[in-house]
């Protein structure tokens, strides 16, 4: 029940930045906007985490380790921020929060094509779903009947 409230957190939290973030998207430009989004959730950040770095042996730390944090920080969180500032200027928030979806099939689909992952049955399947149902919102005539 406790992992099932966090998702439910974590997806009204991804609501309310994409829904309220929409007019501040017009008025600043969208690097400059994504920086200080993330200095600010690193300040916040900031109580929790610092104590914890204490605790790192950083040395023992393997270069793939780095080079993963370099490919998160990089393109997950810059390039990904930053292009999603740049739909939001463009789009409805709806229309981005559509889009979103498509990110963990992506995901998926870059992980096994650089032989980090194995796409099964059921993870091949989410992705399937996952484009097929960004595909049937973006289709203009009805999904079921008439409307």
């Amino acid at each position: 029940m406790l992992g099932n409230l966090l998702i439910f957190g974590s997806m009204f939290c991804w609501a309310l930045f994409i829904l309220f973030n929409k007019r501040f998207m017009a008025l600043y430009p969208p690097i400059e906007f994504m920086a200080t989004m993330m200095v600010m959730g690193c300040i916040v950040f900031m109580p929790i985490g610092i104590p914890a770095l204490f605790e790192v042996d950083f040395a023992a730390v393997p270069t793939e380790a780095w080079l993963g944090l370099g490919w998160l920080t990089v393109f997950n969180s810059a390039a990904s921020f930053t292009l999603l500032s740049l739909a939001l200027r463009e789009l409805q928030s709806s229309q981005v929060s559509v889009y979103t979806n498509l990110q963990p099939g992506f995901a998926a689909l870059v992980s096994a094509a650089m032989g980090f992952d194995a796409l099964n049955g059921m993870l091949g399947l989410g992705v399937l779903f996952a484009f097929l149902g960004v595909l049937m919102l973006n289709r203009k005539l009805p999904l079921f009947g008439n409307r």
